[in-house]
């Protein structure tokens, strides 16, 4: 079966600062090797790319994916790498002739370079999506973000989503550059549509491992954090459910009192009570699935958790996949016991 084919081109000339493009590399191979149909994916690396490299790389492996790794300029340039080694800026007008001259296969290009956002706007005129950087970005976002993006796409998931999950991995490891990456795409194209992995290898969905329900199932999130709360709620709206948020245990009480829910995603540190006794009051006049999410790591608060009746204990920083198939086990396991 032919394989989608991801060119990663990087340059690193002589006089630029030095990046972490290896470790860019590592993480992404670590990633698709870690996926479900990461063997579908080939990842094809070039180094100190020269311009002419790009007209020879992107004849010869007509790739569907074009990553580029290295320095970007806030005169809206990337830096490749010329004859002497050092840098050699290319301009915005200039790498959208390239697409427009050899778009082929092309469905998607990342610029994972500061300051690329105008030259994915650029290139959208001739390919379905472009990722590009607003502003500077550090190496450590660079490569947390590639790493998660390209895990995602070999989960399966769509360009739009596998996104999300690159912004969501930056959130969760505490890095504050979550609204560098931008996606961009061209005219009547939905990224959350666009699949790129080759048709039969592509992954089912967690909601086709929930149990069958006569309606959309509520759930719970009771977080104090917005951007985790944010994150956790858009996660569990593409799995269908229906979503409730609460901050602090008593909107969570008051919400339970006025909806039926069927699981609670619950942190235990809460700005007016510990999770724990919240979960204790719910188990007295609730049959329903709970899951405690928080930075609490110790085996004491892990046992404290299933003790008061947790179904099941996940600590941040956690990751999106393994969540929502944590989700789904307990969904599963509670049909015809707690979820009525």
């Amino acid at each position: 079966m032919a394989k989608t084919r991801v060119l990663m081109v990087s340059a690193n000339p002589a006089n630029t600062g030095r990046l972490m493009l290896d470790e860019e590399v590592r993480s992404i191979e670590k990633s698709l090797q870690a996926s479900d149909h990461g063997d579908s994916i080939e990842l094809i690396a070039k180094w100190a790319a020269r311009p002419q490299d790009l007209l020879e790389h992107l004849n010869r492996f007509r790739p569907h994916v074009v990553h580029f790794s290295g320095h970007g300029s806030e005169a809206d340039e990337i830096i490749l790498t010329n004859e002497a080694g050092n840098a050699q800026p290319v301009g915005k007008a200039a790498m959208a002739a390239l697409f427009k001259a050899l778009k082929d296969d092309i469905s998607v290009v990342v610029l994972n370079a500061c300051f690329s956002r105008s030259q994915a706007d650029a290139i959208t005129e001739y390919v379905d999506c472009a990722i590009g950087m607003s502003q500077a970005i550090g190496d450590g976002a660079a490569i947390t973000f590639a790493g998660s993006f390209y895990s995602a796409l070999g989960f399966g998931r769509t360009v739009g989503e596998a996104f999300e999950q690159g912004v969501l991995a930056l959130m969760l490891e505490g890095i504050p550059e979550e609204n560098t990456p931008r996606l961009l795409c061209r005219s009547g194209v939905d990224a959350n549509k666009l699949q790129l992995l080759p048709m039969g290898t592509r992954d089912m969905r967690v909601t086709a491992a929930l149990p069958p329900a006569d309606k959309p199932r509520t759930a719970l999130v009771v977080e104090d954090d917005g951007s985790i709360q944010a994150l956790l709620a858009a996660l569990l709206q593409r799995e269908g459910f229906n979503v409730l948020r609460a901050g602090t245990n008593k909107q969570a009480a008051d919400l339970l009192a006025s909806s039926k829910v069927d699981l609670v995603l619950l942190d235990m540190e809460l700005p007016d009570g510990d999770g724990l006794d919240f979960a204790r009051e719910i188990r007295r006049t609730q049959e329903l699935a709970i899951i405690f999410l928080t930075q609490r790591s110790g085996s004491a608060d892990k046992i404290a958790g299933f003790e008061v009746g947790g179904d099941d204990y996940i600590t941040k920083p956690f990751d999106p996949e393994e969540l929502l198939a944590r989700i789904a086990s307990v969904m599963r396991r509670t049909v015809g016991q707690r979820v009525k």
